[in-house]
């Protein structure tokens, strides 16, 4: 199941928040001609969707952000219709 979350990156010396795709599933390779699982543990696989290109000093201001109206429509429309 893919579930859609918010996530604030710390990149060293400022902040970004992105929407990202969420899925948990298996590491697989192609061992004469099977899959087989290369992880005994599902593992968490994110595929960013949307970065906001403004940066931020804090998680605080990147919390604001995200508590605003327009992120909190802008997330409802991707959650709503993301198809995986």
């Amino acid at each position: 199941m893919i579930t859609i979350e918010t996530k604030i990156i710390n990149t060293g010396s400022w902040m970004k928040v992105s929407i990202v795709s969420v899925e948990n599933g298996f590491s697989q390779v192609l061992k004469n001609g099977q899959w087989v699982n290369e992880t005994v543990e599902p593992e968490r696989f994110e595929t960013e969707i949307l970065t906001f290109g403004q940066c931020f000093g804090s998680e605080t201001e990147c919390e604001k952000f995200m508590s605003a109206k327009l992120f909190k429509s802008a997330l409802a429309t991707i959650k709503k219709n993301w198809k995986s």
